[in-house]
Order: C-alpha cells, then sequence, then structure tokens
C-alpha cells in the first residue's frame, strides 16, 4: 500500500457523502467551519467534537482573507449545519494546498470528506483535479492515496468522501496528516476555489464505564467514591455531575484514569443526581449514570462512617483513637 494509490472506492464524486456500500460512521472527530456568518474569513476555522489537538492548515496561491460563501451540511451524526463562510483561495496556484493533522488514538474507520467549489470561467478556469496524500508521525515522505483525482468544475457545490477505512497505518497514532495539493492544471488554473466542512467520522475503539454511583444510591455529600472501568487507551477523565437529571451538567475535575476518584462534594442535595464520565481527549468516549440517585448534605457532625446515623459503629471508630495524639511533631505525642 505504501507510496501507491489506494483505490479504497469506486465511486468518489457522489451526492452521499459515502460511496456506495460503506457504512456511516456515527462518530464524529472533528469539524472545521471558516466562520458561521459573512463577518468574514479565519485562518483559524472552528473545530468542533475535537481529540488531541487538530490542526487545519491552507497556504499558497492566493488566499482570500474574506473568504466566500460557503455551504450548509448535516454532519455524520445527523446535526444540520448552516451555511457560513468557505475557505478560499482567488487565484489557485501550483503550491496551493491544505493539509490536516489529527489524532488517531482509539480510532478506526475512518472516513474524511469536504464541500468544494470550482471556477469555471473561459478566462479563469480554476482546478479540476487534485493528488490526496497522508503520512504519520508529522515527518518524512508522503504516501500516494490518490493522484490526479477529478474534480466537476462548474462552480456549483459538490461533496467529496474518502473512506480511509482500509488505511490501517493511521489508526492509534499520535499524528496523521493529510493534504491536498497539485490543484494547478498547468497554465488554465488561476481561478478561485472553494473549501468548506471538512469532517473527519470515524468508530471509537475505547470505552469507560462507570460503575458506582450508577443508579438509585442514597449518597452523603463528602463520602462519595465515584468507580469505573475502561478498555483502550485513555489518559485523562473529565467527571461531572448532573443535579437535574441531566438538564444542566456540572464539571467536578478533570483527573487521571485510575479507576476510583473521590468526590470531595461539600454541597449537593438532589434526589435527581446523575455523574458523567469522558475521555478529555475524546468527548464520544463516555458513560452516564444509568438512572438518578440520591444525594444529600448530613447534617450531623459527629458521623464517623458517613452513614449520617450516629450508632455504636461511630463510638467504636472514637475508641479506636481514644487519646492518641496525631501530631507528628508535637514532642507530648511521642511520649
Amino acid at each position: 500500500m505504501r507510496g501507491k494509490s489506494v483505490p479504497l472506492c469506486a465511486v468518489l464524486l457522489c451526492t452521499l457523502w459515502l460511496c456506495p456500500g460503506t457504512t456511516a460512521r456515527a462518530d464524529l472527530m472533528a469539524i472545521w467551519d471558516f466562520g458561521p456568518d459573512a463577518a468574514g474569513y479565519t485562518v483559524d476555522p472552528t473545530t468542533e467534537y475535537v481529540i488531541g489537538t487538530p490542526m487545519l492548515v491552507l497556504f499558497g496561491g492566493e488566499l482570500d482573507a474574506n473568504g466566500k460563501e460557503g455551504i450548509d451540511y448535516t454532519d455524520a451524526q445527523g446535526t444540520y449545519h448552516t451555511a457560513g463562510r468557505a475557505g478560499a483561495w482567488d487565484n489557485v496556484t501550483a503550491d496551493s494546498e491544505w493539509s490536516v493533522t489529527i489524532k488517531t488514538t482509539n480510532w478506526q474507520d475512518m472516513v474524511i470528506r469536504w464541500d468544494y467549489s470550482s471556477e469555471n470561467d473561459p478566462c479563469d478556469f480554476g482546478p479540476e483535479s487534485f493528488d490526496f496524500d497522508y503520512r504519520v508521525g508529522g515527518a518524512g515522505g508522503w504516501l500516494s492515496i490518490l493522484s490526479n483525482h477529478p474534480m466537476i468544475r462548474d462552480e456549483a457545490w459538490h461533496e467529496f468522501s474518502y473512506d480511509l477505512g482500509l488505511l490501517t497505518a493511521i489508526e492509534n497514532e499520535s499524528i496523521v496528516q493529510f493534504r491536498i495539493r497539485d490543484l494547478n492544471r498547468g497554465t488554465e488554473s488561476g481561478g478561485f476555489f472553494k473549501l468548506d466542512n471538512i469532517e473527519l467520522a470515524g468508530t471509537t475503539s475505547a470505552s469507560v464505564s462507570l460503575l458506582s454511583p450508577n443508579g438509585g444510591e442514597r449518597l452523603i455529600a463528602g463520602c462519595v467514591d465515584i468507580t469505573w472501568e475502561n478498555t483502550g487507551v485513555i489518559e485523562n477523565v473529565l467527571v461531572e455531575y448532573s443535579p437535574d437529571d441531566g438538564g444542566q451538567w456540572l464539571p467536578i475535575d478533570t483527573v487521571t484514569n485510575t479507576g476510583l476518584y473521590e468526590w470531595e462534594v461539600t454541597d449537593a442535595n438532589s434526589t435527581q443526581s446523575l455523574v458523567r464520565l469522558s475521555d478529555t481527549e475524546n468527548h464520544n468516549t463516555a458513560d452516564t449514570s444509568d438512572a438518578v440517585f440520591t444525594i444529600y448534605q448530613c447534617a450531623l457532625a459527629y458521623d464517623l462512617n458517613c452513614d449520617c446515623f450516629i450508632d455504636l459503629a461511630d463510638f467504636v471508630l472514637l475508641i479506636s483513637e481514644w487519646l492518641q495524639c496525631g501530631d507528628p511533631i508535637n514532642p507530648a505525642c511521642l511520649q
């Protein structure tokens, strides 16, 4: 596969964003948008559903500082995005190029898609083909996926997608890059070229499973252990709390993935509580309490075993340390 074109899909230019016979990817990795309205183009387009720090770079030729009118679209998870601005070159040249950098840890079966429009003025033609390459690690030579692949040149918007599912070399890598180049067709090119709605999607191979609190518990604030287990590589976990059955989510902490978080909650009284855990680098890898639980503030100051009931068990805990001194630098404690 390396160094050669990879004909993964027979039909690449089609109205559907996946070629016939492929399966839609439900999880979004990243979406790039060039501005939500006519206020202007941005060279640092909005990125949604991020993992790691995805990056999009456009360069070469004459980048249009104001952008041009973009096109709306519906993403891989069915969310509709209204048209805004689009990245654009006013005059495409031999060095016009764009690239995407992404982290693919725990991702597989990826698909890349975008919308494009190429000028068709008899005196000012836009590009009619492109090369599509990739590399892993951020350095070294590029490997070809498509060479001189044709585009439609009629100034209308067209959708392109490519199924990367067979390209297993790009899976579970910290740096994967794709580039689109060779947008110039000799002396014929030089017209505008527009680009919008770049999307990467795939399936996640990691998972996190919340063990507790998972529904039905009655917990006392200040005495709550959140526990979970996971598969795949997850370095850090975002812990969130909802007091109203998911109506609002409040961040608790971002913690190292150890499977246990001791929640020192000091002020919570709710019968509609939920906890949610998610991979900080991939919001798709997440789990929420299966049902609501109750958490309440106990008004007893001397409840030693966190059951909000003072009885013999608390006395046993107290007497076990009766007359002991806990100050390691107090000479009286050493006698």
